[in-house]
């Protein structure tokens, strides 16, 4: 674990096989907080891992088309320009079957 990228909302990890050394971060942008403090925070993890192979799964807490939802909001919007002006990627694959309803506070994958 990289300490001084991890806290309680993102870790990172070091991965290593044989000559092989790859990232590994996992991030929660909690949907209370501002998501410009989380953009920091990954900024941080691009500036470290810069240069070597990176896999990024990120709770955004946003909505918008590009992954597949029916509505957009704010956060999704800025989080789509963060992901575009750093050169990210998004792989998302649609799927009726994975969804929150929050009024049921549940998660359901068919």
């Amino acid at each position: 674990m990289i300490t001084q990228c991890s806290d309680n909302d993102m870790v990172l990890l070091e991965l290593k096989m044989g000559q092989e050394t790859f990232y590994a971060a996992s991030a929660y942008m909690e949907y209370s907080d501002a998501i410009e403090n989380s953009f920091k925070k990954i900024e941080r993890i691009l500036e470290f891992t810069k240069g070597v192979k990176i896999i990024k799964a990120v709770d955004s807490n946003s909505r918008y088309n590009l992954w597949y939802d029916v509505t957009t909001n704010t956060r999704g919007r800025l989080l789509e320009e963060f992901v575009a002006s750093n050169q990210l990627h998004i792989i998302n694959e649609e799927s009726q079957g994975q969804h929150f309803t929050a009024a049921e506070n549940k998660s359901t994958l068919t």
